[in-house]
């Protein structure tokens, strides 16, 4: 360990090794214009709409993209927030009402969140409430943005907790509510969430039930169980800070149902596979002769949104660990691998004529049916949104060398200017930039985000934020100098951290903190002023 008195910078200073410091001063840059001339966060705002956009080169608002953008809502400047804080409204502004077309033609079901909004050409809230735009033909087999309208439901509370701004939460709940009440319409006898074809977030590389002669029937996907219980469990926060004590009880109601019902979703090896079909068929059991990939996403958001246990937890990175290349040379992770042989198809392929799968068991080799091969995008690629979610993971089994790899990795690639959405498999950049774009894309900088986060967490409660220090070995004491957004409030935090173990002890403006948890601290809203001091021995 390299050990250094750091000097007090903007964002972050204390003792130990100067260079997971530096790696967090850099992470803290890239949300400011102190980046020395770098792309940053500032980059991606688009000032027409007063909102964060997905970049120049997609000129939009990407549900999907913007997931892993929660990382920044308890720490982002509060010049900044407005555009964050906007880029949701935005989205729940043009929520499906079930009369509305999209521009595809498509009538979203009240509830909907878009998947995204584009702003081409000068033209105000262009939406699409299915992901099929530039493969003609796929919307009519497509189902709606089912996940990503629980991830957002998932997110945008997370950030209304944060505000805790009566108001703001009374003009947002009723739509939280539509959005609610529509995934759980989709919940059918077996208790799991019914998903057409690319109604998740790995988009068309989820092909649902395929019965061939274009004929599909949906499947049950464990990414939409988890972020429908996400949702709800966020959503009853806000229910109980409204007072709304009988809406928030029947929230916990469907999230103890839909926990239960999750585990029809997990191996024996407990990770969660990707999906059931509506045939019974079990698509991403890792190693089986068919579907037999690992599905990244569902896997580490579970354990991202504390939806499964600790023990679950260790056992889900257990096996992460165990496949060979699952994680790429940098430690950064793969949305699946080796790759799926159950994507939805392409209609300018022989699939749309035949009825073979992807992937021909008996011919040994790959049907050309969609347009992203094995290591690219979300069927083998890195994408960073899903990385952020991956850090945060990471930090809550206190995996630290395993979340250091791949932030030593992004910073130098933001030095070398390639601050992109994704990378292929192998950890190259030749897919995404062969196009000419090298504009920066908002994805990049989440994982930066959840370099910061995952600090502390930052669980928001209606009453009270609940903080799980994660703090490196290498650094010995740590002072946070940008305060943690907490309603009106701000909250400044430092760490002793010298026994490198569980919490001590906790002195609030100089106040001891007695009935300690170990694990975390709670921190009640109404018995803060408006600039706190936290302090933690570990």
């Amino acid at each position: 360990m390299q050990t250094n008195h750091l000097s007090k910078s903007k964002f972050c200073s204390g003792k130990g090794d100067s260079s997971v410091f530096e790696v967090l001063n850099t992470c803290w840059e890239m949300s400011s214009n102190d980046s020395k001339g770098k792309h940053n966060l500032t980059d991606l705002i688009n000032k027409d709409i007063n909102s964060f956009w997905e970049g120049e080169a997609w000129k939009g608002i990407w549900s999907q993209n913007y997931i892993g953008m929660y990382t920044w809502t308890p720490i982002i400047s509060d010049s900044l927030f407005t555009y964050h804080l906007n880029a949701y409204k935005k989205l729940f502004d043009f929520q499906g009402d079930g009369k509305k077309k999209d521009f595809g033609g498509f009538v979203a079901p009240a509830g909907a969140i878009p998947e995204y909004i584009s702003y081409r050409d000068g033209k105000e809230g262009i939406v699409r409430y299915k992901v099929d735009e530039y493969i003609k033909g796929t919307g009519a087999y497509e189902d709606f943005w089912v996940e990503g309208t629980a991830a957002m439901v998932y997110c945008f509370s997370d950030l209304l907790l944060a505000m805790r701004d009566k108001e703001l939460i009374g003009k947002y709940l009723s739509k939280i509510e539509l959005s609610l009440n529509w995934l759980h319409s989709l919940i059918t006898e077996n208790g799991l969430m019914a998903t057409g074809p690319a109604g998740t977030l790995i988009e068309r590389e989820y092909g649902a039930t395929y019965l061939g002669n274009l004929k599909y029937e949906k499947g049950y996907p464990s990414g939409a169980m988890v972020y429908y219980i996400g949702a709800l469990e966020q959503a009853s926060e806000l229910e109980k800070f409204c007072g709304a004590y009988d809406k928030s009880d029947n929230y916990i109601s469907w999230t103890s149902e839909a926990k239960m019902n999750l585990k029809k979703l997990i191996t024996s090896e407990e990770y969660f596979i990707n999906y059931i079909d509506s045939l019974g068929k079990l698509h991403g059991v890792y190693g089986e002769k068919e579907h037999g990939y690992f599905e990244s996403n569902p896997n580490h958001d579970a354990i991202a949104l504390r939806i499964v246990d600790e023990e679950t937890s260790k056992k889900i990175y257990k096996k992460i660990k165990s496949i060979p290349n699952l994680l790429n040379k940098d430690g950064q992770i793969r949305c699946v691998y080796p790759t799926h042989d159950d994507c939805m198809p392409n209609n300018d392929h022989e699939i749309y004529t035949s009825q073979s799968p992807m992937y021909n068991f008996k011919e040994n080799k790959w049907t050309p049916m969609h347009e992203h091969g094995p290591g690219v995008h979300w069927n083998g690629g890195v994408w960073f949104s899903s990385e952020a979610r991956m850090i945060m993971a990471q930090y809550i089994l206190d995996e630290f060398s395993d979340v250091i790899k791949p932030l030593k990795r992004h910073i130098e690639l933001s030095k070398e200017g390639k601050a992109y959405d994704q990378m292929n498999g192998d950890g190259n950049m030749d897919y995404y930039s062969s196009n000419g774009e090298l504009h920066p894309m908002l994805d990049f900088f989440e994982v930066p985000g959840a370099a910061l986060r995952g600090l502390f967490e930052y669980r928001y409660y209606c009453d009270r934020l609940r903080l799980y220090p994660h703090i490196y070995p290498e650094i010995e004491e740590y002072t946070q100098n940008y305060p943690v957004r907490f309603g009106e409030k701000k909250i400044y935090i430092s760490v002793n951290n010298s026994n490198m173990g569980r919490i001590q002890n906790v002195n609030i403006n100089g106040e001891k903190v007695k009935n300690l948890n170990d694990r975390f601290i709670d921190i009640l809203y109404n018995e803060l002023p408006l600039t706190s001091k936290i302090l933690m021995e570990m």
